[in-house]
């Protein structure tokens, strides 16, 4: 009793509480007493037992306490393995009871292992930090209950940095999904089972896979084949499935009838879109199975087979290609095609197409309750009955003699077909029943090619018309163009035509898009059209239009390619832009025209008005999460960094995919007048040495981009002309930077674009070209863009492969 009572003292008096409040604390002297409590107070405590320990033969109720790893030979080998435990011999025999204590090395490890579990806490970012950032590792892995798709959600953490603006970011955490919810799966390999439909095979699977739509799925069939389907889930409350292995196609033998030869095809094979072929002893069948049931009944139906034209089907369709045309053109407005035109014919008055002067325009069917028809024949001839058996019904004559009007005329009661005659050959001949007009022989399946590099206002002007919201009318003061067709990634167009009229897939005027004005200008294409037509006034002398931007005189492209075409596509065309400075670039007054002309994909704007080189007087900003700096909202950034160029925070506003980056700063360095220094002098208040820092970040953050570096244009420190150069109060002038400039890209091997030189703005036209004594203005903007798109174009990254004939040297 004695030993009892002291042992619960010695734990009272060693073990107290703290602060912290941790292993050491009250906590775990309530749970020795308690331990020791339960022992009994019959008990004895023998003392603290390490591995060597030999208790001896006991003759009363007994207890030891042990901490150490190891085998405790004397107590019945029993082994001790981060842990404290006790060892009572109440019956002669040594048993071990775990006290539930951890050491605080178990503990510590814990804390540090691979993966832990965490609640979810209000949004992504907030779970995450949540982990101490003692704690924060590579590859560390979370799981937590996802709060807003109620799944769990289990990820690593992929990045390098620990502080919280790293840790928080999806970017750096990449998800890991269990074996069992993989959208790809072997089922014969998880079941150990073949089956006779994909629907079968994917209910094998235990509930713990993945089920649900988009799944792709491989099993082994009962003929020991493996196919492979996509799930699709349920389409019109049917279990749907496309099949994506190769087996879809069969040549058979024919067999009696097409019922007999259609279920040669085992049940297993059949599927949606199976192929198969045959030779019935008159002609070579495909077929293609389109029901979506397999059962023989349905297999050998002939609505559920789709046969596929074969070259002597095709040629036999070609010798009525009279109905196919009359089927073609069902679509277009104008039903006229080169197929029904004959020239040196005439009509005479019974409606009889004879021989003569003039061209005639064969049988065409009127649709049902039209009352109108749009013409620029000279005559129209109606008839009743059928094509093969017509009745001549009546006439109209002098409709237009030069046919460059189209004129509406009624539609004789019961005429089921019209012919045309024309006096002279035609520009073009035209026949509908819309309002909606368009001259353009054989609908829309006529259409001339586009060269798109050129301008596409080439061979395609019809004089004398204008375009009046969708149709054509004769008009002395305008020319309008065909249908010219525009691809669907075509988003606008640079023309100086008057009006740009849209149509869609079926020639059906949309509306006119963009101002009416003779200027060359961008004209924004509706996603919905598919045909544009130009109306140009007579007064322009050089109708132009094209897909692609020329930041020049339309009098200086004419109808040739530009010769940079080639080096744009190679070099530039399709590739992402970052423009990286100040406010010269924030304000955004020339890239718009380089990442235009240059056809680049897309343009990231990093500038931040006030922003040096240096580090000199840095000010904090608020970007956004992808490195954005929105200067009329400067707030609405989540992220806050420092603003000076060359530091790591500002250059990894730069997104990493960037192709081509330009640089254009350097302008509030010299008005705060910041030392030179030299290029090792590690001071970063000093510009040689910033501007070399920056360069060697910028490398190291995108080794693949190509970086120009950009002399700031002439400034002044008024809105004033000036004879000489503006000098900073250590008396340097812009040129003595840009001469830093220009040493410190030699020796990184950059180019530099020498604005400064080149851009004709200087202190002698401040007010022509700035807004201010600094900002460029519209015309500033321009004179920039004309010198960095050509000393860009200039230096532009050709990606040069191996040659395949090795070159001769002699």
């Amino acid at each position: 009793m004695g030993n009892y009572e002291q042992l619960k003292q010695a734990v009272a008096n060693v073990i107290k509480s703290n602060g912290n409040q941790k292993i050491t604390g009250a906590i775990l002297q309530n749970a020795l007493l308690s331990i020791i409590s339960t022992v009994g107070s019959n008990a004895t405590f023998a003392g603290i037992a390490i591995p060597s320990t030999n208790p001896g033969t006991p003759d009363q109720n007994v207890f030891w306490i042990a901490s150490i790893n190891g085998t405790y030979s004397n107590f019945n080998a029993i082994e001790v393995n981060n842990e404290v435990v006790m060892f009572t011999n109440k019956t002669g025999s040594w048993v071990k009871q775990s006290m539930g204590i951890a050491l605080s090395q178990s503990l510590k490890d814990i804390e540090k292992k691979a993966a832990i579990a965490i609640d979810f806490n209000t949004d992504l970012e907030t779970t995450r930090l949540q982990v101490a950032k003692s704690n924060r590792r590579t590859g560390k892995i979370l799981s937590y209950r996802n709060g807003t798709t109620g799944e769990l959600t289990t990820e690593m953490y992929i990045g390098t940095s620990f502080d919280d603006k790293y840790w928080q970011d999806s970017s750096f955490w990449a998800s890991i999904y269990p074996t069992t919810k993989l959208p790809i799966i072997n089922i014969s390999f998880v079941t150990n089972s073949t089956y006779n439909s994909p629907n079968t095979a994917r209910n094998a699977l235990p509930n713990t896979y993945y089920k649900r739509e988009g799944l792709i799925f491989s099993y082994k069939d009962d003929t020991g084949i493996y196919r492979s389907y996509l799930y699709l889930g349920q389409v019109r409350g049917i279990e749907s499935y496309i099949p994506i292995d190769n087996y879809c196609f069969e040549g058979l033998s024919y067999n009696t009838n097409v019922s007999n030869t259609r279920l040669q095809v085992s049940i297993i094979a059949r599927k949606q879109g199976f192929t198969i072929t045959y030779n019935d002893g008159i002609n070579q069948v495909i077929e293609t199975y389109k029901g979506t049931t397999f059962d023989d009944a349905n297999w050998i139906k002939d609505s559920n087979w789709e046969r596929i034209l074969t070259y002597k089907d095709f040629n036999e369709i070609l010798e009525l290609n009279y109905n196919i045309y009359d089927d073609i053109t069902q679509p277009s407005i104008n039903k006229v095609y080169n197929g029904l035109l004959y020239e040196n014919k005439t009509i005479d008055n019974s409606g009889n197409v004879i021989k003569g002067n003039g061209v005639v325009i064969e049988a065409i069917e009127i649709p049902k309750n039209k009352e109108f028809i749009y013409t620029n024949s000279y005559s129209l001839f109606f008839y009743t009955g059928t094509k093969d058996n017509l009745v001549f019904l009546s006439k109209i004559t002098s409709i237009t003699g030069g046919g460059v009007d189209i004129r509406k005329k009624g539609i004789p009661k019961n005429a089921t077909f019209v012919k045309g005659w024309n006096n002279n050959e035609r520009q073009f001949y035209y026949i509908g029943f819309e309002e909606n007009f368009i001259p353009i022989q054989f609908g829309i399946t006529e259409i001339p090619n586009i060269d798109y590099d050129k301008n596409i206002i080439i061979n395609n002007i019809i004089s004398g018309y204008n375009n009046v919201n969708g149709s054509y009318q004769s008009n002395a003061l305008y020319n309008t163009t065909q249908f010219i067709p525009i691809d669907t990634n075509v988003k606008s167009i640079f023309t100086n035509a008057f009006s740009v009229g849209t149509y869609n897939e079926l020639g059906e005027w949309i509306g006119y898009t963009g101002t009416q004005t003779n200027s060359l200008r961008e004209v924004k294409i509706n996603k919905t059209s598919s045909y544009i037509v130009l109306n140009f006034q007579k007064v322009t002398s050089f109708p132009f239009a094209s897909v692609d931007y020329f930041p020049c005189e339309v009098d200086e492209i004419k109808e040739s390619v530009l010769n940079i075409n080639t080096l744009i596509r190679l070099s530039y065309e399709g590739k992402k832009f970052s423009s990286y400075g100040d406010s010269i670039v924030e304000l955004v007054s020339w890239q718009k025209y380089v990442w235009k002309f240059l056809r680049m994909a897309d343009h990231y704007v990093r500038g931040i008005g006030g922003s040096k080189i240096t580090n000199v007087n840095p000010k904090t900003k608020k970007v956004d999460k992808n490195g954005y700096y929105n200067a009329s909202n400067p707030d609405s950034g989540t992220i806050t960094i420092s603003d000076y160029m060359c530091g790591d925070e500002r250059i990894n506003t730069i997104p990493l995919d960037t192709d081509i980056v330009c640089v254009y700063a350097g302008a509030n360095d010299i008005t705060a007048s910041v030392e030179i220094g030299t290029l090792e002098d590690g001071d970063e208040s000093h510009f040689m040495y910033a501007y070399g820092l920056m360069i060697r970040r910028l490398v190291t953050r995108l080794p693949n981009a190509k970086i120009f570096l950009c002399t700031p244009h002439n400034f002044y420190n008024g809105y004033k002309n000036a004879d000489y150069p503006y000098k900073n109060t250590r008396g340097l002038t812009i040129l003595d930077y840009c001469k830093v400039i220009k040493d410190v890209a030699a020796i990184y091997g950059l180019p530099v674009i020498d604005v400064n030189a080149l851009s004709r703005i200087s202190t002698l036209n401040i007010t022509e070209y700035l807004n201010d004594q600094v900002h460029p203005n519209a015309k500033g903007g321009r004179l920039i863009a004309n010198v960095v798109i050509n000393e860009m174009l200039r230096y532009a990254p050709l990606y040069l492969d191996e040659p395949y004939i090795e070159d001769v040297f002699h």
